[in-house]
């Protein structure tokens, strides 16, 4: 296992929130593979969706997480925090970037909980939640849960707490991690 911590999760979790906190707490970089994508696009991600599919997005994301490596950005002494889009683990080619290049942390929430969350913070500017129905995140959680257990060294609840409190116990997890690599 690599130093590099990955944080996974479904749209609107608070991976991007969390992860800059962490690289603060950490000392080490933050990168958000969305804003990579967005970045290099010159495009929101909303508009990616909407002028070539998800498919070309998910196209775009396997090779901004692909190059993270193939450039040796993230390894070495240069580790990183990265946030992935939600649907990141949807490709065979990503699960095993992240599981050969650190430590993989799934925060976890019920459907429930984050259509709430979501509506509160109106965050309906996400392309694959845009109707922010309960029955299509129930269905998306169903669809990813299996991916991120199977991939992930640690399995973080964030129904209950706020970005800093989540944040701190990833950060416990991730350097139990790091003396058990030892």
């Amino acid at each position: 296992m690599g130093k590099n911590l990955f944080l996974v999760g479904l749209p609107g979790v608070g991976k991007s929130t969390v992860g800059k906190i962490l690289s603060l707490r950490l000392g080490k970089k933050f990168i958000d593979t969305d804003d990579l994508i967005e970045n290099e696009l010159n495009l929101s991600i909303l508009e990616i969706f909407d002028k070539f599919g998800e498919d070309y997005f998910r196209d775009c994301e396997s090779k901004v997480i692909s190059e993270l490596f193939s450039d040796r950005d993230c390894e070495s002494e240069h580790t990183a925090v990265i946030s992935l889009g939600g649907g990141a683990v949807l490709r065979e080619a990503n699960r095993k970037v992240l599981v050969e290049n650190g430590a993989v942390v799934w925060l976890k929430i019920t459907p429930e909980v984050l259509i709430e969350r979501l509506k509160s913070n109106n965050e309906s500017l996400r392309p694959v939640i845009r109707e922010l129905s309960l029955e299509f995140l129930s269905e998306l959680d169903s669809i990813r849960s299996p991916i991120y257990e199977k991939i992930s060294n640690a399995t973080v609840e964030v129904t209950d707490k706020n970005p800093a409190e989540i944040a701190e116990e990833v950060k416990l997890i991730y350097n139990k991690l790091q003396d058990e690599r030892i």
